[in-house]
């Protein structure tokens, strides 16, 4: 297949293993990965006045000039954003994966995210659960474009079977051109029903990635 991301720079440890399932499989599974490679970079392009480097705001202009390696952290970095939280319940059979407010601007970066988090777990999750159930947790509004993912990741991944639920959160816009710009982030909407955050899951784990490959300050 042709690809528009080489993932040269590994920033993705386990995303060729991706590429591997999707070549073998069919024309369908095929076209959903060059689709979601072509999000990814309109999403990433789009999202640049969340990032600075060297101090300054990234520009849709400079990602333009980036090379590879400089856009791929850049869509790993907003894909982690995407996602607010993996968690694996062996008792439960049961693989939780929270999406963030932000996922309708993010959708295609965090599902990079998510497959090279799931090839990390195939070989060998699934060797003591043959069968399990992952859980997407979606923000109220915040599910459109799922659907497309939650097939690829049956094909991929059989031994996963998708349930998609509500996260009790509100979806919610990114505040780009915002606080973003004068580094000063804007707090996460708070969830429809309140509920205590497990520390991977704290938003300044996300900074913290931006603030070490951008400077973001």
């Amino acid at each position: 297949m042709e690809r528009l991301i080489n993932w040269t720079s590994g920033v993705l440890d386990e995303i060729e293993l991706v590429y591997e399932k999707a070549e073998q499989a069919d024309e369908t599974a095929r076209d959903i990965v060059q689709r979601m490679e072509q999000a990814a970079l309109a999403e990433a392009r789009a999202c640049c006045p969340l990032l600075r480097k060297g101090g300054v705001v990234l520009t849709p202009e400079q990602f333009d000039r980036m090379d590879e390696s400089e856009r791929e952290q850049v869509i790993a970095a907003l894909g982690n954003l995407g996602l607010a939280g993996l968690n694996t319940d062996l008792k439960e059979k049961k693989i939780m994966v929270r999406l963030s407010p932000y996922i309708q601007e993010l959708l295609a970066c965090a599902m990079f995210n998510l497959f090279n988090r799931l090839e990390k777990l195939d070989g060998a999750i699934n060797c003591i659960c043959p069968e399990m159930i992952l859980e997407l947790q979606a923000p109220l509004g915040g599910r459109k474009g799922l659907m497309q993912y939650e097939m690829l990741i049956g094909m991929f991944y059989p031994w996963l079977k998708v349930h998609e639920v509500s996260s009790n959160e509100l979806a919610a816009k990114l505040p780009l051109g915002g606080p973003a710009e004068q580094g000063e982030p804007k707090p996460e909407p708070k969830p429809v029903q309140e509920r205590e955050k497990k520390p991977q899951e704290a938003s300044g784990r996300k900074k913290g990635i931006l603030e070490r490959l951008f400077g973001k300050k």
